[in-house]
Order: structure tokens, then C-alpha cells, then sequence
């Protein structure tokens, strides 16, 4: 019945901004019908189980879902836990089953990866790509890059920056040979 009057309810506005026309119709049309899509997918959908534990998996997608919504803020492990409903401990054993090294890792990596495409495919100087992943002094970001790669952000550039980055020529598949 509750999924019967959202369903009519999402019909009314449909029927509703078709008839009127206003500016933005489009856009609120591919809402609402996007709203109308998935609350039919969620009245097809079998009722969930609710348990108290989630199972490790679900913790898992959670925490990588999270990390890549949140890398920027630097959460600790905790703050992810406690954002997935879980205990630190259990989030520890169900990444490292899921991804095979400790939630903690898997963030310096993860930020290590961002700061790595980033220093190859932008023009931003290091301390800018530092603040743009979330550290708030340029010199931390330098010590934390460092530590990781055993060489500062500004060699990694020069070492791995592809020939024609900075120029007005862009490879493509034409200039194969």
C-alpha cells in the first residue's frame, strides 16, 4: 500500500509537469521518473533482512564506498566504522578479508593513487595537489609522498609526466604508427 501511493503520488507530478510545461520540465521529468523507476525496483525487491551483524562483505563495499566519498577528510579507521555501524575490529577484519591489507593501507594508498594521477595529468603545483587531496600544510604532503614512493611529488612529476603534457598537441590514435 505504501509503495502504491508513492507510486501514484510520482504518477500525479509526472502527469502534472507534462501538462504544465514550465522551465525545467525536462529536468524535473528525468527526476521523477527516475524516482518512479526506483520505487518500483524497491517494490519488486524481496524484503530485506535486517541483522544486527552486517555481513563482511556489505562492511567492506561500505568502507570503500565511504573512502572514495570522503578520502579529502582524512577520517580514521574509527570515523569510518562509526559511519558504517560497526567496530573498528570488525571493519579491520573485514577489509583485510575483502581487500588483503588493513583499512589504515588501503587509505594511504588510496591517496597515494590520487596524488599520483593527479601530479601526471594536471598543471596543479604539488602544495595545490596537496590541498586538493585534504592536507592542510604542502609540507606534510611532500613528507607523506616521500615516505611512500621514497621520492618527493615534484621528481615523481618529472620522472613520469608524459612528452607532450603542458603543450597544444594531444595524442591520439593518429599518431601511432
Amino acid at each position: 500500500a505504501a509503495h502504491l501511493s508513492t507510486l501514484q503520488m510520482l504518477y500525479g507530478n509526472i502527469e502534472r509537469e507534462l501538462r504544465e510545461l514550465k522551465p525545467g520540465a525536462d529536468t524535473v521529468l528525468h527526476h521523477y521518473v527516475s524516482l518512479l523507476l526506483i520505487e518500483i525496483w524497491r517494490a519488486a525487491a524481496p524484503p530485506v533482512q535486517s541483522s544486527d551483524h552486517p555481513q563482511p562483505h556489505r562492511i567492506s563495499d561500505s568502507f570503500l564506498n565511504l573512502v572514495e566519498l570522503h578520502l579529502q577528510n582524512h577520517w580514521t579507521v574509527a570515523e569510518y566504522a562509526k559511519r558504517i555501524g560497526v567496530s573498528r575490529d570488525r571493519l579491520n577484519v573485514a577489509v583485510r578479508r575483502s581487500l588483503g591489507v588493513s583499512p589504515h593501507l588501503h587509505l594511504q594508498r588510496r591517496l597515494i593513487e590520487e596524488a599520483k594521477a593527479l601530479l601526471v595529468s594536471s598543471n596543479l603545483q604539488v602544495a595545490e595537489i596537496g590541498y586538493k587531496l585534504g592536507f592542510s600544510d604542502a609540507a606534510y604532503f611532500n613528507r607523506f609522498f616521500q615516505r611512500h614512493l621514497d621520492m618527493p611529488p615534484g621528481r615523481f612529476r618529472n620522472a613520469y609526466t608524459p612528452l607532450y603534457r603542458g603543450t597544444d598537441h594531444v595524442i591520439s590514435f593518429a599518431d601511432w604508427p
